[in-house]
């Protein structure tokens, strides 16, 4: 039977910062990194500490890749602020985010499925009966999987522009489809979000080695496979210094929180 007693260890964690906890949305996974990173950092009065993936895996039970997209996202979320393996907790509250749902493109053109007619992308009007379709889509639609694969293709070359490596020209995307096939068939759409963010991230950053340019169709054919979560590419592509230990930051001095 389970005994725990404060005497023995406890962490002293604000009330106004558990209010705020209790007032935001948060996945399984990212509660109980943040449990972790609670526990390493403010259970030893410490306000961050050296934190590694494998050290989180240990202590939450969760597998590696798990625990990358958890950190990715708490860190988007500014709930957390990491420097290679140095973390630690955004006490202010008010810079924490709520991360936005995604939304799917709707197509041009869709289906009516109880008569098969097509219907303009607002929902308004059936194109060849004129019978009425209410705004809010009443009438169930069925998506042409060419359409939706058309979307995903969108989707992915809008989101890579997003990171600034390198930012193709609209006109240029079909010259790019035939990576984003490949990569579909054997990624989900959030591990190619994931491992571009992954990329991006240690490619302006200091504290990674790596820093080879690549255009979208380079990277899904030679780096998506190394910047998935489960590849673990922020610990994978620290420098040699801070892997090896020679250019670690100084231990941490206990001090009020």
């Amino acid at each position: 039977m389970a005994n725990p007693q404060s005497e023995n260890g406890h962490t002293d964690i604000a009330n106004e910062i558990l209010e705020a906890l209790c007032k935001i949305n948060l996945s399984s996974y990212q509660s109980r990194i943040l449990n972790a990173i609670f526990r390493k950092t403010y259970g030893w009065n410490k306000k961050s500490d050296w934190i590694s993936n494998s050290q989180l895996v240990e202590l939450t039970g969760l597998k590696k890749q798990h625990v990358s997209r958890a950190l990715s996202e708490l860190k988007k979320r500014n709930m957390i602020i990491r420097e290679g393996r140095d973390t630690s907790f955004q006490k202010d509250y008010d810079q924490w985010k709520e991360l936005p749902r995604k939304v799917t493109k709707l197509p041009k053109e869709v289906t009516v499925t109880n008569t098969g007619n097509s219907v303009t992308n607002t929902g308004n009007s059936v194109t060849n009966t004129g019978n009425g379709v209410t705004s809010t889509g009443a009438h169930k639609r069925n998506y042409t999987k060419e359409t939706i694969q058309k979307n995903k293709y969108i989707d992915i070359f809008e989101f890579w522009n997003s990171a600034k490596i390198i930012v193709h020209r609209d006109n240029l995307i079909k010259t790019h489809i035939p990576a984003m096939k490949k990569a579909m068939e054997y990624y989900w759409l959030e591990d190619i979000y994931n491992a571009i963010c992954n990329y991006k991230e240690v490619y302006n950053s200091d504290l990674h080695y790596f820093s080879h340019k690549w255009d979208l169709t380079d990277f899904l054919k030679r780096g998506l496979k190394k910047f998935i979560d489960e590849s673990d590419p922020l610990d994978n592509f620290l420098s040699n210094k801070i892997q090896t230990g020679k250019d670690q930051p100084p231990a941490h001095n206990y001090q009020e929180l």
